[in-house]
């Protein structure tokens, strides 16, 4: 009795713990948009950008993309982020399918590797109303993570009737700024916190990557997110060539 007690005392402090962390962070992260000087003249995609986000759970209750959609919408970008429902990659691309279809418009989706599967999916099956399909990859970790001989997977040689980009984020990348200064406190927190997230996700979703999700932005300044604004402008140049 005293053992159980112990470790639903154990239990409950470590999910009060994680809890008041996330919300300290989003505080801070309300905070750090006070201060924030746009970037002029960016050029506006003309169809909307969807950022695809992720499983949450109690490690992870708020926002997938932290300060990403944000950050643009500051800048004068339509952004909307899906939250797709389902057990398996199939289930919530069709979700994902449903939430684009309602709306009249047509939309640029982005994703991070944690939903490789998704994408895969809704490659697929993509209506035309999708303009474009962007895979954000931390490149350093996957060539760390497979080898450069690896196969492909049966889901990358299925037909697609959308082509999947890919965004690449790198953790040396010196306009990043992640070489200049060690880690925080905070910072070491918060990756805890999202070690907790994708273990607790294993064998259901990929591991959620800090930098390309901008876990760190809070503590790097703005940029991390400046590179998804310079994504939003390529985008915004192409609507801008299509003519459509």
């Amino acid at each position: 009795m005293v053992v159980l007690a112990s470790g639903l005392a154990l239990a409950a402090g470590i999910l009060s713990t994680s809890v008041a962390m996330q919300i300290a962070k989003k505080k801070k992260r309300k905070e750090r948009f006070r201060g924030l000087e746009l970037r002029p003249n960016c050029l506006l995609t003309r169809y909307p950008i969807a950022f695809l986000a992720g499983p949450r759970t109690i490690f992870r209750l708020f926002d997938h993309w932290n300060d990403i959609p944000l950050y643009l919408r500051e800048h004068g970008y339509d952004v909307i982020v899906i939250e797709p429902s389902g057990k398996n990659a199939a289930e919530r691309a069709a979700s994902t399918l449903e939430a684009l279809s309602a709306s009249q418009s047509r939309f640029h989706l982005i994703a991070d590797s944690s939903l490789e599967q998704d994408v895969n999916a809704i490659a697929e099956q993509a209506p035309a109303s999708l303009m474009s399909l962007t895979l954000v990859t931390n490149t350093e970790k996957k060539r760390t993570q497979s080898g450069a001989s690896e196969a492909p997977s049966v889901a990358a040689l299925r037909p697609r009737r959308i082509a999947i980009e890919t965004f690449e984020v790198q953790d040396s990348d010196p306009s990043l700024g992640f070489e200049s200064s060690a880690p925080t406190v905070f910072e070491l927190a918060t990756r805890l916190l999202l070690n907790c997230h994708n273990l607790a996700l294993r064998g259901r979703s990929a591991a959620v990557d800090a930098l390309e999700t901008a876990e760190f932005g809070l503590f790097r300044g703005f940029r991390n997110e400046e590179r998804f604004l310079n994504l939003a402008v390529i985008l915004a140049e192409r609507d801008l060539s299509s003519g459509e």
